[in-house]
This record gives structure tokens, C-alpha cells and sequence, in this order.
């Protein structure tokens, strides 16, 4: 009872695009939503979350795309006929974000149950399911240095001009 985000670590520039898939894996549910929330001053949400076209079809009743504020969004889906994912992952859907973070910031993408559309239940009992959830991450690296790039050209220039000295000795 798996959904998980992919890429676990995605990475971007101040001002790039860091883009996530979801996928679920392991269960059988009527249906259910969870909530992902994220750093605000790390990351801004692209409002593109779209259900993979690959996803099985679910019931429009169920279909939850919801930012409910900055840095919580809700996404969930079902239907009454039920919904069964089995041990390969299922790409649920994806979603972007833009680094507006400087340098060497990151963000947790967390997930839980939806605390406004509830969780997940179980296809055959009704029962609540227990999820995991597997996070991710989003990161600003930091750029190396020009100086750094410059100092290792020029070292690799002595160490070549050495063993063409040793050559001719």
C-alpha cells in the first residue's frame, strides 16, 4: 500500500522547473486523497498536476485537484468499482514546480492523508488503509565555481607540460 514520488531527489537552478511523477503500488481502494505539502520560499507549484493518461479511469466524483493554500495541495481519486494496483508501480500522474530558492536550499515534498478528503480505503472491507508514503526532495545545487573550473584547467596543463619534460629528458 505504496505511493510513492519519482524522482525521489529532482534539481534545479534558482528559477528552473523541478518536474515529479506519483505512483501507487500494492493495494485495491475505492478511492481516497492524500496531501502533499512543500517549503513556499523553496518552491512555487506550477498548477499543472494532470492524472496520467495511462491511469486507470476513475470516477469524476472522486477526482480531487486542490491547492488549498501555499505549499498544500491535495490529489486524490477513485471509484466505486474499485481500483486495484498491483507490485509494478501505477504512474498516477505529475506535477511541476518552479525553484524560487537560492543556492544550496531544499524543500520535502511530504505526503499524508488527506486531512480534508480523507484517506484510502479498502476495496473489499471499507476499511481505512494504512499508507506508506514514500517523500521526495527538491534542490537548488549549488554552482561550482568559474575559478574552480579554471584552476583545474591550468593544473591539467602543468601536469601535461611535466611529462613532456620527462619525455625529453
Amino acid at each position: 500500500q505504496v505511493i510513492s514520488i519519482d524522482p525521489t531527489v529532482g534539481s534545479a537552478p534558482t528559477g528552473g522547473t523541478v518536474n515529479f511523477s506519483f505512483s501507487a503500488s500494492d493495494f485495491a481502494t475505492t478511492g481516497g486523497a492524500f496531501d502533499l505539502t512543500w517549503d513556499t520560499a523553496v518552491l512555487t507549484y506550477n498548477g499543472d498536476f494532470a492524472f496520467d493518461p495511462g491511469f486507470p479511469p476513475i470516477d469524476p466524483f472522486f477526482e480531487v485537484i486542490d491547492l488549498q493554500a501555499p505549499g498544500l495541495l491535495s490529489i486524490g481519486f477513485g471509484d466505486f468499482l474499485g481500483l486495484t494496483f498491483g507490485a509494478t508501480p501505477t504512474t498516477i500522474g505529475s506535477l511541476s514546480f518552479t525553484m524560487i530558492g537560492a543556492p544550496g536550499d531544499s524543500s520535502a515534498l511530504n505526503m499524508v492523508d488527506s486531512a480534508v478528503y480523507a484517506g484510502f480505503f479498502d476495496l473489499n472491507t471499507g476499511a481505512p488503509i494504512t499508507m506508506t508514503y514514500n517523500d521526495g526532495l527538491a534542490t537548488n545545487p549549488v554552482p561550482v565555481p568559474a575559478a574552480v573550473w579554471l584552476f583545474g584547467s591550468g593544473l591539467l596543463g602543468l601536469v601535461g607540460v611535466a611529462r613532456r619534460g620527462k619525455q625529453y629528458a
